[in-house]
């Protein structure tokens, strides 16, 4: 266990906590299962990014997988905000939680597939928050 672990679990709690209304609209929206369980596994992988990112063992048990996993979450975090940003005006952006998202739940998730994607095309470049896990 790490000194990273509370806060690892804090944020993919909060990002879970952030996502399930979006799932709920989504649903309402498209009443399409497809479309809303891509959501939700994209939503998983996004807090894999972060769990990962804090634990090497997390890291070496998915591998180069890595990089296929991140590619699905960003082609749907696009689309999700697209989806999202579609039916609102500017203004609207801030009140709907769109700007709360991307800063919250995006970016960060994100980021992390990103260094582990990074991990997996050039091996031991990334030390990992000063070695943590490695």
């Amino acid at each position: 266990m790490t000194n990273l672990d509370p806060l690892v679990w804090s944020y993919v709690i909060l990002r879970t906590a952030m996502a399930i209304p979006q799932a709920v609209r989504a649903w309402r929206i498209h009443r399409q299962f497809l479309w809303t369980g891509a959501l939700a596994l994209s939503d998983l992988l996004a807090g894999l990014f972060v769990i990962g990112y804090a634990r090497a063992a997390v890291r070496s048990a998915v591998g180069g997988w890595w990089v296929a996993l991140f590619l699905y979450a960003v082609v749907l975090e696009f689309l999700r905000l697209r989806m999202m940003a579609s039916d609102l005006e500017a203004d609207d952006i801030i009140q709907a939680g769109l700007l709360p998202w991307i800063i919250i739940g995006a970016v960060p998730a994100l980021g992390a597939g990103l260094f582990l994607v990074f991990d997996v095309l050039f091996p031991h470049e990334w030390g990992f928050g000063g070695g943590v896990g490695r």
